[in-house]
């Protein structure tokens, strides 16, 4: 008598659709969270968890220049958890470069006195304009009015 199959090939079609189902759910409630955590932030102006703002009449330090590398950190993590919202999640990545951007010119201004007249201050507002350019992707992307960042 051949043996039955029936009953064991349901029950292995059921346990990877039940699978599946938890995969996409999980995904996207992921997805979700990410979206949610990066949009309030950017409601609320404030992009990164860092205290730090380089507020000091001395200017900017070492733990400054690596506070805006931990931001950039912070962004691309949030922004890897975006697996459905591409749009949101190409501007915060760009986000992040900008954030990168910024501390590489900082750090390079930092070591020479004269960093702003050997064309820094040309890359910043080039740097500045990017900033703005991405923070008003994610702001529409988030169904916010796309301000930007400089015109609070």
């Amino acid at each position: 008598m051949p043996a039955r199959r029936g009953p064991t090939r349901k029950l292995l079609i059921g346990l990877v659709a039940a699978l599946v189902v938890a995969l996409v759910g999980g995904t996207a409630g992921v997805n979700a969270w990410a979206e949610h955590s990066i949009c309030a932030s950017i409601e609320d102006e404030k992009l990164s968890d860092s205290g730090s703002s380089g507020s000091s009449s001395e200017g900017l330090d070492r733990g400054d220049i690596a506070d805006l590398r931990h931001v950039a950190d912070q962004l691309r993590n949030r922004a890897r958890l975006l697996v459905f919202d591409t749009s949101l999640r190409k501007a915060v990545d760009g986000l992040a470069d900008d954030v990168d951007n910024l501390a590489d010119l900082l750090d390079s201004s930092a070591t020479t006195d004269n960093g702003a007249m050997d064309g820094g201050f040309a890359e910043l507002i080039m740097v500045a304009a990017s900033v703005n350019g991405h923070a008003r992707q994610a702001q529409r992307a988030c169904g916010l009015p796309a301000t930007g960042v400089f015109n609070q």
